[in-house]
């Protein structure tokens, strides 16, 4: 299992928690995708708009930084159901996020390449030198 801490043999169950949390664990990657996938499917079809993206996966990213990695020494607040559902919702933001970025520049891309045309249409047109 990729999850294991270092040191722990494979298929060890770690000291109490529950079949859902280990399901949780095991299946995060997963949910996590499927999650991002709905999320910027959304964003894409304009449910929603990017800033509204970049702002909540800003948040929630954040939230997952401070709460886990504030206090090195804070090894229990790590692991759990709580800790996965924030690893599973900063990572699928972080992907949104990332979707909006590349939507953000795939725009200006297309706007430039439209202004590029634009001109050259424009120059054409002025250096057309053909008499009627």
């Amino acid at each position: 299992m990729a999850d294991q801490p270092a040191g722990v043999p494979p298929n060890t169950v770690e000291h109490g928690s529950s079949r859902t949390a280990r399901w949780l664990r095991r299946k995060r990657l997963n949910v996590a995708a499927w999650l991002a996938l709905f999320e910027a499917l959304l964003m894409v079809i304009g449910v929603y708009a990017r800033t509204f993206a970049l702002i909540i996966g800003a948040l929630v990213i954040g939230a997952y930084f401070l709460t886990y990695y504030r206090d090195q020494n804070a090894r229990r607040s790590r692991s759990g159901i709580g800790h996965d559902l924030l690893w599973i919702a900063a990572v699928a933001q972080a992907a949104v996020i990332l979707v909006a970025l590349l939507l953000i520049i795939l725009k200006a891309i297309a706007i430039v390449a439209v202004g590029l045309i634009a001109a050259l249409a424009l120059f054409v047109l002025l250096t057309d030198r053909r008499k009627s």
